[in-house]
């Protein structure tokens, strides 16, 4: 027999990770897997890649896995309902609207739109109230500036809209009530009806003188006509006389004046004067002496003051009295607003009701408040008050209780009214209705889940598995696969021993 003595030996198992799979570790001089031997935190789980052992957090957790991973309540919009979205880890309310808008939870986002009687950018800052509609125009003349009139419900010319006259005419409007007047007249040149016809004014032919030869000596030609030319030129003064001779004029003193005729002619001086000038400013020469007109024949009206100025009686009604003074003078009612109790105003000077003096809308009353007419809609009622009242709804949400809306009762009605919501289970089975500003929000009872509107479902069962790291087994068993599992029987790969 023969013997052989070896001189290398080698130790039995692996020296480093590299004669192991990528999945295992040289431990002990053994190709384990690594990951019993590494303690991972709760609800993570251990995977080796390149021969290392790696705490992960399971599917659907995030936090330290080395120390505790925890499920959030959502990562993306899918684990919330279709109602809610997901922000910082929690599903929240999506709706984040403008003011006076309102908001429709669906698909994970917040539907905005402004409420009904306003318009804008319902993401923006806040709804602005809709414009009212423009005023329908007028109805009848009366409604018109002067000199216009209703016509299609728009305050025109009616010379321009109608155009009643003929050619070379002229048309003037006449401020009459109910109705506008219209009047045509032929333009100057022309002649005829102004509606009908106006035809051009065709001159004669001149006619007359050409020069003095041709009238007799008493007159002269002015503008081919034989007429007195001291009736045209009037050389003389007012108190001389006039005469002609040889068609030309001459001027001379009547008898008992004397002075240069084509100036001024005096009457010889008789008694205390001859003229006004002659008197103090204050008196007048009548009958050759200074007296005072007033105090003669009572030339004012009654109540009037009479002082003479400049030789002749002027009248004059006292201060703050009204009238003519030639007649009679009376004292004023008023003469401002304040001089009226507080429901009348001052017009010519006396005190009259403003409401005689304006036509409200249709339906509309008046009332006098500090000297003016104010037209206001009767209790029960809106509207405009100048156009017409009607009787009351509502106009917008605004005016209804937070848990109603404004709306038409039906398709054919005429007005708006305030109409209570949640009416008839507007939701879907299984779901509550609550009405709140205005709108109606459905929720689904406890604990399904859903958005409300369409539909509420149970909610998903999650199983729980029977481990997720070793200690969460018996003794002698590992968690693999999350199960417990004896570890010499685990598999193809068995423990050596």
């Amino acid at each position: 027999m023969k013997f052989f003595i070896c001189y290398f030996c080698y130790v039995a198992g692996c020296k480093s990770d590299s004669e192991c799979p990528l999945v295992h570790a040289c431990i002990n001089r053994e190709c384990q897997d690594p990951c019993p031997f590494e303690q991972c935190g709760i609800n993570a789980e251990c995977s080796v890649r390149n021969h290392r052992p790696k705490c992960t957090c399971l599917p659907d957790h995030i936090g330290n896995p080395y120390e505790r991973c925890r499920r959030p309540e959502c990562l993306t919009d899918p684990d919330c309902s279709t109602t809610l979205t997901c922000r910082n880890e929690k599903c929240v309310d999506p709706c984040d609207c403008a003011r006076y808008a309102d908001c429709t939870p669906r698909n994970h986002r917040g539907i905005c739109i402004c409420q009904p009687g306003y318009t804008g950018d319902p993401y923006g800052i806040a709804c602005t109230p809709v414009p009212p509609p423009p005023d329908p125009g007028c109805k009848e003349d009366r409604e018109c500036p002067s000199k216009q009139a209703c016509i299609d419900r728009e305050c025109v010319n009616p010379c321009k809209a109608i155009q009643p006259c003929a050619n070379n005419a002229k048309c003037q409007v006449h401020s009459t009530l109910p109705l506008r007047t219209m009047s045509c007249t032929c333009l100057p040149g022309y002649t005829g009806k102004g509606d009908v016809r106006c035809d051009r004014i065709i001159e004669p032919e001149p006619v007359g003188c050409s020069s003095d030869s041709e009238c007799s000596s008493s007159e002269a030609c002015r503008d081919r006509r034989c007429i007195n030319p001291c009736i045209i030129d009037k050389p003389c003064s007012p108190s001389a006389i006039c005469s002609v001779a040889n068609h030309k004029s001459q001027c001379s003193c009547p008898p008992g004046f004397e002075g240069d005729p084509y100036r001024q002619c005096t009457k010889i001086k008789k008694g205390e004067c001859q003229h006004d000038i002659e008197c103090p400013d204050n008196k007048a020469c009548i009958e050759n002496q200074c007296l005072d007109p007033c105090d003669l024949n009572q030339p004012c009206g009654k109540g009037a003051v009479c002082r003479t100025t400049a030789h002749r009686p002027v009248c004059r009604c006292p201060p703050n009295w009204a009238g003519n003074p030639h007649e009679e003078c009376f004292q004023y009612e008023c003469q401002v607003d304040d001089d009226c109790p507080f429901t009348k105003a001052c017009v010519s000077n006396e005190c009259i009701d403003p409401c005689d003096r304006i036509i409200c809308g249709s339906r509309a009353e008046c009332k006098a408040e500090a000297h003016r007419a104010i037209c206001f809609c009767p209790l029960g009622t809106q509207g405009n008050p100048l156009v017409s009242c009607t009787e009351a709804g509502c106009s917008s949400n605004a005016d209804c209780s937070s848990t109603e809306k404004c709306d038409y009762l039906t398709s054919s009605s005429s007005k708006k009214e305030c109409q209570p919501l949640c009416v008839g289970n507007p939701c879907a089975p299984r779901a509550s209705c609550t009405a709140q500003n205005h709108r109606e929000i459905c929720t689904c009872n406890y604990p399904l889940q859903g958005d409300g509107y369409v539909s509420c479902i149970e909610p998903p069962k999650i199983e729980e598995p029977e481990c997720r790291i070793d200690a969460d087994c018996p003794s002698k068993l590992a968690c693999i696969g999350e199960t417990c599992q004896n570890v010499e029987n685990s598999g193809s790969e068995f423990r050596r021993v």
